[in-house]
């Protein structure tokens, strides 16, 4: 068990870890993006996924090691989260619990920081393809109505109200 819960403090140290390269990583995107730097945003977020990847893969050794204590304290495992953990061994090794509490605070720290900062990218990304939108517009000069002579295939509209020739011979 001993062993069980100090690869579960090492592995939730990586995930703090990861975590706070990931809110790093979202920040020089954020700079990126301000600048419109297309090669440091293509960089970042090839990173982000990267970090991403790492987290998922440290998550995976958590859960295996929370099921192997969930097996050495005859709990079913899906009763036995982190929190739970903490108050289990409060009673055993209090400092493990403190550092292990510590740790847990840390990773929600770091991802409701990690989760502004990404709030905040999208923000910067959808105000940016409003502003290409309505260049687009101008650009394009979909602002200014249509005259109504030209159907969008290029051919011309018939006009069934204004002037008509009655007479060929006028």
């Amino acid at each position: 068990m001993k062993n069980t819960l100090t690869e579960l403090r090492s592995i939730l140290r990586q995930i703090a870890t990861l975590h706070r390269e990931l809110l790093e990583v979202c920040k020089r995107e954020k700079a990126a993006l301000v600048a419109a730097d297309l090669a440091v945003i293509q960089e970042t977020t090839a990173r982000k996924l990267e970090v991403v990847e790492h987290i998922q893969t440290a998550d995976k050794s958590r859960s295996k090691q929370v099921v192997l204590l969930a097996l050495d304290w005859n709990i079913p495992a899906k009763e036995l989260s982190l929190s739970r953990i903490v108050s289990e061994v409060d009673t055993r090794d209090p400092a493990l619990a403190a550092e292990l509490r510590a740790m847990m605070d840390q990773i929600h720290a770091w991802m409701a920081r990690v989760n502004q900062q990404n709030a905040e990218n999208r923000k910067l990304v959808e105000a940016s393809i409003e502003h290409i939108n309505q260049m687009k517009k101008n650009i394009l000069g979909e602002t200014i109505p249509l005259s109504g002579t030209y159907n969008p295939q290029g051919q011309r509209r018939s006009s069934s109200s204004g002037s008509r020739l009655i007479s060929k011979e006028a």
